[in-house]
């Protein structure tokens, strides 16, 4: 079988013995990838600094079903993204806007549009004054939570097409609706801001996003970032 050739990224990865690395890859257009990456501790040739976080590289893919893990054969960077690393809020909320687009897209489908999105708000992220850093993360779930169908992919109510600049409810599963609309099943815990166009303050959007995962998840869900 030919290798597959496609921009990736990697969200997590976990040394496997002495050389191996398991890596959970972001590709553009074949969603998440779980790899074997063998000899990638040890390897600057096959993998360069591909395998480093915050980077698009060209992914050389050796695709096998799951349960299977596919084999990672080679990396070839294409984006790095340094100026994430070299500020200590930057780089906690790139790791939280990894982990988060890794634990929602676990059982979703990923078009290259979602792939698209993740590196967009890496930019993003990159250029923020470090105040500002939780910004790029709430809108990165609220857009990947967009396409996959649970929040609004605009600024109305999916249910009666109001405006959700007044705040709203969030309901079991992670989806989103006007105060109206969830007056019967939720309370108003949805900070108007996030669809207001207002900048969110830092610990309302980490309350706010730590119940959105939760209930889009299914489970108790943390953000690792300082409330302040």
């Amino acid at each position: 079988m030919d290798d597959l050739v496609v921009p990736g990224l990697i969200l997590d990865r976990v040394a496997y013995g002495e050389r191996d690395l398991i890596v959970t890859l972001l590709t553009r257009g074949h969603g998440l990838v779980s790899a074997m990456a063998r000899s990638a501790r040890g390897s600057r040739r096959r993998f360069g600094g591909g395998l480093d976080l915050f980077v698009v590289f060209q992914a050389r893919l050796r695709l096998r079903p799951p349960p299977r893990l596919s084999a990672l054969v080679g990396a070839d960077p294409i984006r790095q993204f340094p100026g994430i690393l070299e500020d200590l809020a930057r780089l906690e909320a790139g790791q939280a806007m990894l982990a988060a687009a890794r634990d929602l897209l676990r059982d979703a489908p990923a078009p290259a549009r979602i792939f698209d999105l993740v590196v967009a708000h890496l930019d993003r992220l990159e250029r923020v004054p470090p105040e500002a850093t939780h910004l790029p993360l709430l809108d990165l779930c609220l857009g990947i939570l967009a396409e996959v169908g649970h929040v609004p992919a605009g600024t109305r109510c999916p249910a009666c097409g109001r405006p959700l600049d007044q705040g709203g409810v969030l309901l079991d599963g992670g989806s989103i609706v006007c105060a109206e609309c969830g007056r019967d099943v939720g309370v108003l815990d949805v900070p108007p801001a996030v669809f207001g166009g207002a900048p969110t303050r830092r610990a309302e959007a980490i309350a706010f996003l730590t119940r959105l995962m939760t209930a889009a998840l299914g489970r108790p869900y943390r953000i690792p970032l300082r409330p302040e």
